[in-house]
């Protein structure tokens, strides 16, 4: 099966989850799915783009009142983001200003 189409399916249950309000549920998900990825490294020894689940583990911390943990997945993101092959994604750049008001302080 390919890769894109798996990812399809843990993020569609995940998001079934969360846009009802099961956050915990939500979470679940998202985390198994971020555990897949590293399974799949492991297995292929091939580098997988890990940012879509740390980013929705990120918003069901937020949604929770969990902001330390929310910027900590957004943190992994962010050095996801630092692992791409010479591309930089500009949309993700709004991503500097953490969920719970913070900025970095360099301003970046």
């Amino acid at each position: 099966m390919r890769v894109d189409v798996v990812q399809d399916v843990w993020h569609s249950c995940g998001l079934f989850y969360q846009l009802q309000g099961r956050l915990h549920e939500a979470l679940a998900v998202y985390l198994q799915w971020y555990e897949q990825y590293l399974a799949y490294r492991a297995a292929m020894k091939e580098r997988i783009h890990k940012g879509g689940a740390l980013v929705r583990i990120s918003e069901c911390h937020t949604s929770l009142g969990h902001p330390l943990l929310a910027r900590r997945y957004l943190m992994l993101t962010t050095c996801e983001d630092a692992l791409l092959p010479s591309r930089h994604d500009t949309s993700r750049d709004d991503r500097r200003v953490f969920p719970d008001g913070l900025a970095s302080r360099d301003g970046t």
